[in-house]
């Protein structure tokens, strides 16, 4: 996720209530942040520099509850279920997987690219993510 303000060429952290969360500071107005796993909408983000922190409301826009099948070779079609599915693009392996079939704000199907190993992970429920950067 982006995070504008002023006076960020400083940032030492940013954490999700108690968990901290990996980020690049882009310009002294903008961090690129890492939404952690366990993030929800009532954590508090949090950007901290030497001379003090700023806690800041947070909503999670996306949210993926499952995946089916849990596994797939390239080729696959996979359908990943949960929330905010609006405008979303999805990765896997840092590849881009193509959207295909039905689209809905709590459905999407993919197809795995070739050239990838690991795996969807369908043992995190409620993994957190933005849309338009959601990944896999």
């Amino acid at each position: 996720m982006t995070v504008s303000g002023s006076n960020l060429g400083g940032v030492t952290s940013v954490t999700f209530g108690s968990v901290a969360a990996a980020f690049d500071v882009v310009s002294p107005t903008k961090l690129v942040v890492t939404v952690p796993p366990d993030a929800t909408s009532d954590s508090r983000l949090t950007v901290s520099n030497v001379t003090g922190s700023t806690p800041v409301s947070f909503t999670v826009d996306l949210t993926i509850t499952g995946f089916s099948p849990p596994a797939g070779a390239p080729g696959q079609v996979v359908t990943i279920t949960g929330t905010g599915f609006g405008d979303v693009g999805v990765e896997l392996g840092g590849q881009t997987m193509r959207l295909t079939g039905p689209h809905t704000a709590t459905s999407l199907q993919v197809i795995v690219p070739s050239g990838t190993s690991g795996g969807l992970d369908p043992g995190r429920p409620g993994r957190a993510g933005r849309a338009g950067t959601g990944s896999v």
